[in-house]
């Protein structure tokens, strides 16, 4: 008798392979549509976009998901269609981060993650940060595509512009030339010189200022077709700043035709140059239009220009608009601080929680590693493994010292939040004099403030810092310059310490070099070769 169920068996087996093979077989064919497309994003975006528009995306998983997330993002940012949400490109950087085995797709997750961040809000502090990461990544893993680094140092560029970190921004925008050259790309190398000379002429580097002028002139006159609207907004920028010929930055402004985004700008150019013209009742005209069409990345500023406006009607002798304009200008400065100063501490907390969580982690994994290498530690008696041991534990102190500097420095941030805030329930109708007072008075209580909470968060750790560091400072007198120091020797930049310690870059700066000087002259002279 026939046994029909093992012959059942036997006509599945071939059935199901063949299943299998074209499962497989699908799967290759999504992957090499998704190459395709990737390929055409660079020729063809909007060909790019209209095919991955056709795919059915919820059937994909795993690494096809996070590609095709990938994809339609940076389509969607070359056919200049709007974001309205960040979830898709979020979820593709953290599929990403959790494999780490493509840098490529990772470092452009990141940066495009970011670039979707600064469209939906061009004040999101995490735009930077995953930038940042991006550009990082690319220069650890010596990835060769000077497209994606150009346009990752462009718009660098631009958000620290926008922060006004202007020195910061001029180098990115001087990479992203480099790279924009090699690439042949003249149109947007045409537009990185144009945001250049704009900041370096907004900083009055007046002579690096004109040499970028000279060459943004040498590349238009080699290709008169990119002359576009940006130059006139830089040149009007350039001549006033840095030449004070007003009539050539009159002339290259009214010439401007910016997007809607930036009438308010032009307005505001307007209104300095007829400033510095002397021609009263026209810039306080166009200081009022600039105010009316200023744009929300402008709400940090806002008391510019009610302070521009106090100085226009001083000028005309109009007392009474003069006080009107300038109790605005203080109040809404104040309102920006508290504002400003209690978005830092959020930002504060959230890192210090996060760097609590990461130290949490590492202690964990150096415990387990210690125990999984002790075997081999006393089997095979290597210096890399115990090499390995204490770059692991100088890992852990970095990280405990850097949880010091973010808790003094958030305890320092919300120490001048509740003095600002005190400052708020005092009467309005004081004299100026008070008001400077009471400004006065709290500026010490800042520093006050500042100096106690890092000698402290660094005095408890000073058994953390190398022998060298500790040595070093102790040969400077006062425990500002010593903080400077040691913030500086960790690895803090200069934008970084102005941050925690409540000053200016500038200041920071000028402290390094003079803690350099001192340090220096203690050490024992050496004879130099001829």
């Amino acid at each position: 008798m026939i046994d029909w169920r093992k012959h059942l068996v036997f006509c599945q087996v071939p059935l199901l392979v063949a299943s299998l093979l074209s499962l497989s077989c699908t799967d290759n064919h999504y992957s090499l549509r998704l190459r395709d497309c990737d390929s055409l994003l660079n020729t063809n975006p909007a060909s790019a976009f209209d095919s991955l528009s056709l795919y059915n995306s919820s059937s994909l998983k795993g690494r096809e998901k996070a590609y095709y997330g990938l994809l339609y993002t940076i389509a969607m940012h070359k056919n200049r269609i709007p974001f309205t949400s960040d979830s898709m490109i979020t979820e593709t950087r953290k599929w990403y981060e959790e494999r780490n085995d493509d840098p490529y797709n990772q470092a452009r997750s990141l940066f495009y993650n970011g670039l979707v961040l600064y469209k939906l809000s061009p004040l999101d502090t995490m735009a930077l940060h995953y930038m940042q990461l991006a550009k990082r990544m690319i220069d650890d893993n010596s990835i060769d595509d000077d497209r994606l680094a150009a346009l990752i140092d462009a718009y660098l560029g631009k958000i620290n512009k926008l922060n006004s970190n202007i020195d910061r921004a001029a180098d990115y925008y001087r990479s992203a030339i480099e790279k924009e050259k090699r690439l042949g790309n003249t149109r947007n190398e045409v537009l990185d010189y144009c945001e250049l000379l704009i900041c370096l002429s907004s900083i009055g580097d007046i002579q690096q200022a004109k040499e970028v002028f000279i060459e943004l002139d040498s590349v238009v006159s080699k290709n008169p077709k990119f002359q576009t609207n940006n130059i006139d907004n830089a040149k009007a920028i350039f001549f006033l700043h840095c030449t004070s010929q007003l009539d050539s930055a009159l002339h290259y402004c009214q010439r401007w035709k910016p997007a809607p985004s930036d009438i308010g700008a032009k307005s505001k150019i307007l209104a300095s140059i007829y400033r510095r013209k002397g021609d009263w009742e026209n810039a306080i005209d166009f200081e009022k239009a600039a105010y009316e069409q200023r744009r929300e990345s402008d709400k940090t500023v806002y008391y510019i220009y009610y302070h521009n406006l106090a100085d226009l009607y001083s000028q005309l002798g109009n007392a009474d608009s003069t006080a009107h304009y300038a109790l605005l200008a203080y109040n809404t400065l104040h309102d920006s601080y508290v504002q400003k100063t209690e978005k830092r501490v959020l930002e504060l907390e959230k890192q210090y929680d996060l760097a609590a969580r990461d130290a949490a982690l590492g202690k964990a994994r150096h415990q387990r590693d210690f125990l999984a290498l002790i075997a081999i530690v006393f089997i095979l008696l290597s210096a890399g493994v115990i090499g390995i041991l204490y770059a692991r534990h100088r890992k852990l102190v970095a990280e405990r010292l850097t949880r010091s500097v973010i808790q003094a420095a958030a305890k320092t941030h919300q120490n001048t939040l509740s003095q600002l805030r005190e400052l708020r329930k005092k009467p309005k109708s004081r004299t100026v004099q008070s008001l400077q007072e009471d400004i006065g008075e709290i500026t010490r209580d800042i520093q006050r403030g500042f100096s106690q909470n890092f000698s402290e968060a660094l005095e408890n750790n000073l058994d953390l810092l190398p022998p060298s560091t500790r040595k070093a400072a102790a040969r400077l007198s006062g425990a500002r310059a010593k903080i400077v120091f040691i913030l500086s020797e960790m690895g803090y930049t200069d934008a970084e310490i102005a941050e925690y310690t409540c000053t200016s870059a500038d200041s920071v700066r000028v402290m390094i070099n003079n803690n350099r000087k001192i340090i220096l002259s203690d050490e024992p002279q050496t004879d130099q070769p001829d």
